[in-house]
Formats: C-alpha cells, sequence, structure tokens
C-alpha cells in the first residue's frame, strides 16, 4: 500500500540528499488510440528535477521517457494482448517504448552500481494508470526483493492527483503524492535528455504562466546552441517551444516576455500553439501578441455551447485577422501570411449533452474557419461529471470508463451510442480529405467557392426530423 503524502516538497527534502540517487520515469501509454504522441513531454518530472538539484545540492538525477520520439519523430507502438473490459473487443495499443527496455536498461544501471535511491512515476492523465500498475510490477521483478526495500517508489502527477484512493491502494508503490512540486520558476531540466540519449527532444515544453519564462526561453535556446556547436552545425540555433497551458491568453499569461524574448532573437523562436488556444480569449490584441510572439501554428479550441453547438462569434477576430494576412500577402504588403493556413479547429465530443446534429453541424462550420477540423473526446471530468466516491471507485477496474477514447458517457447521460461516436470520427477523416482537400480546390477562393462550402454547411446536414 502507498502512503498518501500532500506536502511532496517537505517529503523529498527529509527523504532524500546530496547523496541520493533520483530515476524520473515518463511510463508508456496503454489505449485505444493517441494522436499526440510525439507531444508527450513529462514537463512536471522535468521541473522536478532541477528543483532536486536546487534542493539537495550534488544529487544525481536522471530520466528514462519512455514516450520520446526518436530522430525522425515516430514513437513504436505494439497490440496489447489483452483489453479493457469486456464492453468491446477492439484493439487496446501499447505506445512508447516496451516495459522489458527500462528493465533492461535499470539492470546495466544495478551493473554499473549506479542504484537509485528514489524512483518518481509521472503519467500525464489520471485514467492512464494501468500502464503504471504493469512498470511498478516490471520495476520490482528487475530490483528484486532485496534492492527493492532499500528503493522508495513515488506516484508523481495527475494519476494520484485525480485518484488518490487508487492510487493509495498500490501495493508496489510506497508513495503517491497528491500534489506536485511547486515549480514556479523553475526551468524544465532538459539536460537530463542529453545525459540519457545523448540528444535533445524536437521542442521544448514550457509554462506561459511563469514569471520566469524569458529565462527558460534563454536556457533552452543555449541548450540548443551548445548541441548544434557539438554537431558541427554553422547555423544560428533555433528552438521549437509549445506551452502546456489551459489558455496561453490568460489574465496569468506572460506573453509579453515572450514577445521581448523573440524580438531579441528573431527567426529563433518557433512556438506550436498546440494547446490553450481559447478562441473567447482571442481578442486582437492577443492575437498580435501571438503573431509578435513567433506562433507558426495554432489548434483552437472549440468555442462550444450547449448540445455542440459552437459560438460563432468567439472566432470572428481570429478569422478576421486571418483575412487581413491573407489580403496583406495577396496585395504584396508581406511575403506571406501570418499562420498561412496552418490553424486546425477542434470540436469537443464525448459530452452528456451532445446532439449529433450539432456536433456535424459544428464540424462543418469550425472546417469552414481553417485548414481543418479535430474531434476531441473528453472523458470524466470534475467540471462536468459530479460522480460521487462510490462510482468513481467502480471505474477503477475498467480504466476505459473514464478514457476519452472510449467515450464514457455513453449509457451514463449521454443521448449518443459508442457507434454514434465512431462514425463522427469517420466523418472527421472525410470532411478533412474532401472538403479542404482535392474536391473543390478547383474552384480557388473566389465567390464560387465561398457559395458551394456555404451551401454545405447550410444543407449538407439537415437534422434528423427533416430527412425522415
Amino acid at each position: 500500500m502507498a502512503r498518501l503524502v500532500d506536502d511532496p516538497e517537505t517529503w523529498f527534502k527529509r527523504n532524500l540528499d546530496g547523496t541520493c540517487r533520483i530515476l524520473l520515469v515518463n511510463p508508456p501509454v496503454q489505449e485505444k488510440r493517441y494522436h499526440w504522441l510525439r507531444w508527450n513531454q513529462p514537463m512536471e518530472l522535468l521541473c522536478l528535477g532541477t528543483w532536486l538539484k536546487k534542493a539537495h545540492r550534488g544529487i544525481a538525477v536522471r530520466l528514462e521517457d519512455m514516450m520520446l520520439p526518436d530522430e525522425e519523430g515516430a514513437v513504436p507502438k505494439h497490440k496489447v494482448k489483452d483489453t479493457w473490459g469486456n464492453v468491446t473487443d477492439e484493439q487496446l495499443w501499447h505506445f512508447g517504448e516496451p516495459f522489458e527496455a527500462l528493465g533492461e536498461r535499470l539492470a546495466r544501471l544495478i551493473q554499473e552500481q549506479w542504484i537509485p535511491d528514489c524512483i518518481v512515476i509521472s503519467s500525464l492523465t489520471s485514467y492512464w494508470h494501468l500502464s503504471v500498475e504493469k512498470l511498478l510490477v516490471k520495476l520490482c521483478m528487475r530490483l528484486g526483493r532485496q534492492l527493492r526495500r532499500r528503493v522508495k517508489i513515488v506516484l508523481y502527477g495527475n494519476y494520484p492527483r485525480f485518484e488518490p484512493e487508487h492510487a493509495e491502494a498500490q501495493p508496489d508503490a510506497d508513495i503517491a503524492m497528491t500534489r506536485t512540486v511547486r515549480t514556479q520558476g523553475f526551468a524544465p531540466d532538459f539536460a537530463l535528455y542529453l545525459e540519457s540519449v545523448k540528444r535533445l527532444p524536437s521542442f521544448f515544453a514550457l509554462d506561459i504562466e511563469d514569471d520566469h519564462v524569458y529565462d527558460h526561453l534563454d536556457a533552452c535556446l543555449e541548450f540548443q546552441g551548445a548541441w548544434y556547436k557539438q554537431r558541427a552545425i554553422a547555423r544560428r540555433p533555433t528552438i521549437t517551444v509549445a506551452f502546456f497551458n489551459d489558455d496561453v491568453c490568460s489574465p496569468r499569461s506572460s506573453l509579453t516576455q515572450v514577445i521581448k524574448f523573440a524580438a531579441k532573437h528573431p527567426s529563433q523562436l518557433l512556438v506550436e500553439g498546440i494547446a490553450g488556444i481559447e478562441p473567447r480569449s482571442l481578442s486582437r490584441p492577443r492575437l498580435e501578441e501571438l503573431k509578435a510572439a513567433g506562433f507558426r501554428s495554432l489548434f483552437v479550441e472549440h468555442a462550444r455551447l450547449p448540445r455542440g453547438i459552437p459560438n460563432v462569434e468567439a472566432y470572428v477576430p481570429l478569422l478576421e485577422m486571418l483575412r487581413e494576412e491573407e489580403h496583406r500577402k495577396r496585395s504584396g504588403h508581406a511575403n506571406r501570411a501570418w499562420l498561412d493556413g496552418a490553424v486546425t479547429g477542434f470540436v469537443a465530443i464525448g459530452l452528456p449533452d451532445d446532439e449529433m446534429d450539432a456536433l456535424v453541424r459544428s464540424t462543418l462550420v469550425v472546417n469552414s474557419f481553417f485548414k481543418s477540423v479535430i474531434l476531441k473526446p473528453y472523458g470524466y471530468s470534475p467540471t462536468v461529471d459530479a460522480a460521487t466516491s462510490t462510482e468513481r471507485r467502480k471505474r477503477w477496474r475498467d480504466p476505459f470508463q473514464s478514457s476519452p477514447q472510449w467515450f464514457p458517457y455513453v449509457g451514463h447521460g449521454s443521448a449518443l451510442t459508442r457507434s454514434d461516436y465512431e462514425n463522427l470520427l469517420r466523418w472527421q477523416n472525410v470532411l478533412n480529405m474532401r472538403v479542404k482537400g482535392t474536391t473543390f480546390d478547383f474552384l480557388g477562393d473566389g465567390n464560387v467557392a465561398k457559395l458551394v462550402r456555404d451551401t454545405l454547411v447550410a444543407e449538407s446536414w439537415k437534422p434528423h426530423s427533416e430527412t425522415r
């Protein structure tokens, strides 16, 4: 049984010292589908690494990121023999390195007398705990009974934070931390990648709400410069950054610091807006700031009204700016338009109040705004689902009951079936290939093309009552 700890700072300071060896592990993922593989970066663990080195001078920290893409950007995957529960026979996949890979590296470390005093495991979501449980068993078997007594195994991040009772019941863990260390001001320790795999990741995940984000960007550029020098690359270093925040334009955002950094290092900062782009926060001033900060892509969240209807007004400032940018390019006032089509719209699905008509209309509307549309499944959420602790315990046995990819509200408040949601995902693929593909490209961007697309949005999906 793991012991719950709600003060991680005190625990790490009291139970570790400068002679300790710490192994940080980002485990693989077992899931039905996972489209954002290359963006799985354990920012919390990397910040913890920096904090630990500050708290205990001389401490040795190593990283095992089992989700790290290779230099071509690929993440391995293989089929899993078992499935989640008996409700479906669909395939479950293992994304990331096999468990055995970590076991083999741990064995080599033990042979080299580098035996960890503490292993910290953190998963990006609470419902991926099946992978964590399997990893715990593999680690304990590899350590053996004698070494296992010497090693503290700590569960960290969203799993113990959101499911503390379940994490507490893990027989192969010692500690489950219900809160993460306060690491404001501490940059992620990307040097851990140089030590573990002899290269840097393809991008740097940062917190845009950190008051020291300028310094963190500076450190990333310095890392990249040293890496270029080591590889005898003569050109100026550039860094790609993603901000893992709920809203990059919130009042707490330090976007002005990012702009300041981009101005000092022209053409050296590229920002991928893969998360936290809330259309309701995209006022014209904020959009100008995103442009000045070096954002080269936006993945815009769903401005969702009840039943899945889009709040079209929320997108207006962004759409107006995109049109102006395109006009500047065509009139010769700019070589290229900002973003230049690199905008994708999300449409949230899998929520209790979903209606098929509203969702399909949303996909058409959002897809007409941007380059493409991505359907974004939602799992159980504390802000949406008022499940009791008794109801939550029932889900522990079958992790799919909380996974967005398995549409957990089906049968629990949603009028749609699992088949409805699977059909929506197929519709997404058709829409992106056909509406944004060659079908209408011959029309160009004139009035005829606009009329065809507007007609498609208005007429291609009618409510069920109109088609019966």
